[in-house]
């Protein structure tokens, strides 16, 4: 009988090794694997950090995830979750295969069953599945016109005694806005914030204390402000849907300012209507 090789005894101990982790807030930016996993990858990892892993949910197609400091899940990892539709709750299963790929099985936090993802459609555009032995990461198809919704949006301002020190207001997130991953700010807000007419990066601070990356804009024709890019994975890390109404407060100003913002549980019917966003 012939000895096997020491690849194929490597093999074979770490294929179908597997972790589990369940998702909680902020999990978008703060996916970790565990440090006890990663003793299991020793051999394969010969002294060096983990740099990038592979993820699939389905047959020929993989998902490239940069892998910050030996195992914080980085670029590539949101762009699985949002295509993946991965809620705070749901639970993972990252079973190893070889050669740092993993399946994952996502078990919904509603129903407690797998999730079946149906195989990939045009409709997705996505580049990248892995071919010929060569990685090549998935992207989302930046190219893709962004249809002319009619922007709807209802919003107040929160009455405060700290209204002139900390500025807030509430926005109701329409489905609009969700569709298109922006929300718009009212014009009293970032008039009394001094965020008028401001192209920044700005740091949104959820009700976790966890922040977010995003950007403030405003629309050429009326100056009506709205946030943008990170907006849609705060909007996904924070299962936020339409109707949901979000509560918006200054913390700092500066080159970076940084708001605060939380989903409210009530809905207040003293709403005062923001001119559409034509």
């Amino acid at each position: 009988m012939q000895k096997r090789s020491s690849q194929e005894k490597l093999s074979s101990c770490c294929n179908n090794v597997r972790f589990m982790q369940p998702l909680i807030p902020g999990f978008i930016n703060t996916f970790s694997i565990p440090v006890s996993f990663l003793k299991r990858l020793d051999e394969e990892l010969h002294g060096h950090l983990l740099k990038e892993v592979e993820l699939m949910t389905e047959p020929q197609r993989r998902w490239v995830v940069k892998i910050e400091g030996g195992r914080h899940f980085k670029d590539g990892w949101q762009e699985f979750c949002l295509h993946h539709n991965l809620k705070v709750g749901d639970f993972l299963v990252f079973t190893y295969q070889t050669d740092f790929l993993f399946h994952v099985s996502v078990f919904d936090h509603a129903t407690a069953c797998q999730r079946h993802y149906p195989p990939s459609s045009h409709q997705h555009h996505l580049n990248g599945v892995k071919g010929s032995g060569k990685k090549r990461g998935l992207k989302l198809n930046t190219t893709c016109k962004r249809r002319q919704l009619e922007a709807e949006v209802a919003a107040t301002e929160v009455p405060s005694s700290d209204q002139n020190q900390f500025p807030s207001c509430q926005v109701t997130l329409t489905l609009s806005s969700f569709n298109r991953k922006i929300i718009y700010l009212p014009m009293r807000f970032v008039r009394s914030s001094g965020l008028l007419n401001r192209n920044c990066n700005i740091t949104l601070v959820d009700g976790e204390e966890m922040s977010w990356k995003a950007k403030l804009n405003f629309r050429k024709d009326n100056s009506q402000p709205y946030i943008v890019q990170g907006w849609k994975y705060f909007q996904a890390a924070n299962c936020l849907k339409p109707g949901n109404v979000l509560s918006f407060q200054l913390l700092e100003d500066g080159t970076v300012p940084i708001l605060k913002c939380y989903r409210l549980d009530q809905q207040t019917s003293d709403r005062s209507q923001v001119p559409p966003e034509n």
